[in-house]
């Protein structure tokens, strides 16, 4: 029953989401929230500073060894540079999309 009980508290649990805009506002608290409930996220942003100063606070809601925050450095309307990071980060977690 314990286990049960911890699967409904960690809904999103072996669940990843890429998220952009991650840095700050609203893509940085939907990143957030999607931890809290047991996610893993790769965030997407321009600039580095802000994105590695947000992946550090996300991370910090990790609550055990399988979820991650990873961070993909680019502006997300750039297609042509953002797929093979995309197609990196796959390679690496092996997402399904």
């Amino acid at each position: 029953m314990a286990t049960l009980g911890r699967y409904r508290q960690r809904p999103l649990r072996f669940k990843t989401a890429v998220v952009s805009g991650a840095s700050k506002g609203i893509g940085k608290e939907t990143a957030r929230e999607f931890v809290s409930l047991g996610g893993s996220v790769c965030i997407i942003a321009r600039h580095p500073e802000t994105l590695e100063g947000a992946a550090g606070e996300i991370r910090g809601l990790i609550q055990d060894d399988e979820q991650f925050v990873d961070t993909i450095e680019c502006d997300s309307t750039d297609v042509e540079r953002l797929r093979p990071r995309l197609t990196e980060f796959d390679a690496v977690y092996r997402i399904t999309w």
